[in-house]
């Protein structure tokens, strides 16, 4: 999920921030790659294995909370199908 919310922002980052979410977001993917709850390990790698790469990702951050926040599940309050409808109406409604 959360390489889909990262690839959901990429257009509102520069390119340093892409690429830094990419590497963070291929860590995650290695780290959790076989685990029950994926959720859970991102979590955990995030802090741990994956650490040095979670640093460097306050840039999607900051455009979740602005011009991508339609990419933050927050945004609707865990309702995963709204996320859906919001992002495919954003990038699929043209």
């Amino acid at each position: 999920m959360l390489a889909a919310i990262r690839l959901c922002a990429a257009p509102f980052v520069d390119a340093a921030c892409n690429h830094n979410s990419a590497c963070l977001a291929d860590c995650l993917a290695q780290a959790c790659n076989g685990c029950l709850s994926s959720t859970a390990c991102e979590t955990q790698a995030q802090s741990g294995t994956c650490g040095a790469f979670s640093a460097t990702d306050q840039c999607i951050t900051v455009a979740l909370a602005g011009p991508a926040a339609f990419c933050n599940p927050a945004t609707y309050q865990g309702n995963f199908g709204a996320w859906v409808q919001a992002v495919g109406t954003q990038y699929c409604a043209q």
